[in-house]
């Protein structure tokens, strides 16, 4: 279980999720924001790291799963 993700829309069906742990390309994630009892499933197609104020975290690229919009 992930908490306390960024979440940016980078096209219509991917999105882009800063998070402390990595993704495991392949691996299908659900995604619900805080008060929201919807989610969203996506599919994990790239996990890299980048530096966030000097704390590495790991970028993740989300494709959305055509059911989940």
């Amino acid at each position: 279980m992930r908490q306390d993700v960024m979440v940016q829309r980078a096209s219509p069906d991917d999105l882009v999720v800063v998070s402390r742990d990595p993704g495991v390309l392949g691996e299908v994630v659900s995604l619900q924001s805080m008060g929201d009892e919807t989610s969203v499933t996506a599919r994990v197609l790239e996990s890299q790291l980048i530096v966030v104020d000097g704390t590495v975290r790991h970028q993740l690229r989300l494709h959305l799963n055509n059911e989940s919009q």
